[in-house]
């Protein structure tokens, strides 16, 4: 997402965010990798990426942990998730 309020000149670039859609766990492992390798290409070090994405039933700390680092890979750090209701889960990690 890239927006810009001309009114200040303050682009959402200049905030080292990417959000990237909440579909990220419905891709395929490569078209997955891409999306990740895109918005990582974007940031710069220390940029934040974050995604809202679908959560699986019963999904446990440690399953999500583990799902965390399978989409993010090993480009991000401070890589965290957390439940937001029954069936979306927050991602966040921070660009090395």
């Amino acid at each position: 997402i890239y927006q810009c309020d001309w009114s200040s000149d303050v682009c959402s670039s200049d905030l080292g965010l990417v959000v990237l859609p909440f579909v990220l766990s419905q891709l395929s492992a490569e078209a997955r990798r891409r999306q990740v390798a895109a918005a990582r290409d974007w940031l710069t070090p220390g940029g934040r990426i974050a995604v809202i994405d679908l959560a699986p039933p019963n999904l446990d700390a440690a399953l999500l942990e583990q799902a965390v680092g399978e989409m993010l890979g090993g480009t991000f750090t401070e890589r965290r998730g957390e439940p937001l209701g029954r069936h979306l889960v927050l991602i966040d990690a921070i660009a090395e």
